[in-house]
């Protein structure tokens, strides 16, 4: 990058070369960047989003975002063109097309070196840092994931009259002009590349300029976030909807297929994955989530080879091999599964899932120690991991470590207050003690949770007889 337009980017990078810099003044702003404003605000992708996503809140704070969003645009839109950096004359008429081949090119260069420098210099701009990918989440906290910066830069572009598209990939979306694509959350320096060079680089889902397109993001978020809750119905809905407005966007069948699987519909699962793979047969998680229900179904050997393919097309997908060998597991392959582990651990360490998982095939194999050792890291990780201390308290049970068993059991129980089986432990080991009355107290919690468990039953059975003899 060299010229001009490194210039404009390295002076507003810096505060320098405009009296603004501040783009908190926004929530305020009623002055001349402002009224500026080309369009109304049902023009803009990221208005039409803030009344998607925040549909069942208040008008009046809906309209607060609203208004807050279009004079941010104002003002990042009026602090380029204040630099020059706009495609209309100040008759207000739209010169690009009159542009030559180099001067188009130039203004792209400028205008992309400038909005960057703005981003990085007064918003938090990073890959996935918002809980739902909200638009109002930016606004309020000023942190800027790509789908939100990019809207935000589709509508600056609009506005200063440089024709902009929004591309969609796989969790990802960025911004094309003319000549180039831009990467928005990429904050070390501006990262923009010939357009030729955009498929070679990603699987595209859509390049639009379509506002109702571009509403896909909207329930994009609104999806995620409903499913983040767990209200997996209404996630379905709002993919579905995607599914209407741009129905080559194989993120929708993705999380559509997910939402299908936690709520045990396993076949539209399998059919939502498998459309999302005829759109982007290269994603190595589109064939490793299939391989899950497969797996959830008792096919193994699908699970497997969707397991097999997602590991061929990304060596390095963690989650594939830990799949695999939760599979493995189940069919008594424990070595392999193991194998798989090693594999999962080695290319992410800090997943406390697979160390759980690890820890139960070595104690399949008799390597108890071993087990405890990986439940251990487990917890490390993820102090809150219920089942790894319920596993370790079986191990030190078995072991005939039974006071860590009880201290494990009850740790256990304070995560995961209404598991049946864990009093039933505890209830076994403080038999195993000598404590009957303890024992009994554990069962009968047992049974309150879970009236069909089968140790609890007969343990106060054989109590009940030895009290009547």
């Amino acid at each position: 990058m060299g010229g001009a337009y490194k210039k404009v980017a390295d002076d507003l990078k810096r505060g320098e070369g405009n009296p603004w810099v501040n783009l908190e003044v926004y929530k305020s702003d009623k002055g001349s960047h402002a009224a500026e404003r080309r369009f109304n605000a049902e023009e803009y992708a990221g208005a039409r989003r803030l009344r998607i996503e925040l549909e069942f809140e208040s008008p009046s704070k809906r309209q607060k975002y609203v208004e807050n969003y279009t004079n941010l645009v104002g003002l990042v839109a009026g602090t380029l063109r204040d630099e020059g950096i706009t495609g209309y004359d100040k008759m207000g008429k739209n010169t690009y097309e009159g542009l030559s081949k180099e001067e188009k090119k130039e203004l792209q260069e400028d205008f992309i070196t400038g909005i960057w420098g703005i981003m990085y210099s007064n918003l938090n701009v990073e890959y996935g840092i918002n809980k739902f990918g909200f638009m109002s989440e930016s606004l309020d906290k000023n942190f800027w994931d790509c789908d939100n910066s990019s809207t935000l830069v589709f509508d600056v572009g609009r506005e200063l009259g440089v024709p902009v598209e929004v591309v969609m990939v796989h969790k990802h979306a960025l911004i094309k002009t003319e000549d180039f694509f831009f990467e928005t959350t990429a904050n070390l320096e501006p990262v923009y590349r010939p357009v030729d060079k955009l498929k070679e680089r990603y699987h595209v889902h859509t390049i639009t300029s379509e506002l109702e397109v571009i509403d896909s993001l909207a329930y994009l978020s609104r999806g995620s976030a409903h499913y983040n809750k767990e209200e997996y119905v209404k996630a379905i809905e709002n993919f579905s909807k995607i599914i209407e407005l741009n129905p080559k966007y194989a993120d929708a069948y993705y999380n559509r297929g997910n939402a299908h699987f936690k709520i045990g519909e396993y076949d539209k699962a399998i059919e939502n994955f498998s459309k999302a793979i005829e759109l982007d047969p290269k994603d190595a998680e589109m064939y490793s989530n299939r391989g899950l229900v497969y797996d959830s179904k008792g096919e193994y050997d699908k699970a497997i080879e969707n397991y097999d393919k997602a590991i061929g097309l990304n060596p390095k997908l963690a989650a594939a091999y830990n799949n695999r060998g939760s599979t493995y597991f189940k069919m008594g392959e424990y070595y392999k599964a193991i194998k798989n582990y090693d594999e999962a651990i080695r290319l992410d360490s800090k997943d406390a899932n697979a160390y759980y998982n690890r820890g139960n095939a070595h104690f399949k194999i008799g390597n108890v120690d071993k087990a405890i050792e990986d439940l251990t890291i487990a917890i490390e990780l993820n102090p809150e991991y219920a089942d790894s201390y319920k596993g370790i308290g079986v191990f030190c049970a078995i072991k005939g470590d039974r006071d860590n068993a009880i201290k494990y059991f009850r740790k256990a129980i304070e995560l995961d207050p209404n598991d049946a089986q864990t009093y039933s432990n505890m209830g076994l080991t403080y038999d195993s003690k000598g404590d009957r009355d303890k024992a009994v107290e554990n069962f009968r919690k047992a049974l309150e949770l879970d009236p069909s468990n089968v140790n609890a039953w007969s343990y106060l059975e054989m109590v009940r007889k030895l009290k009547s003899q």
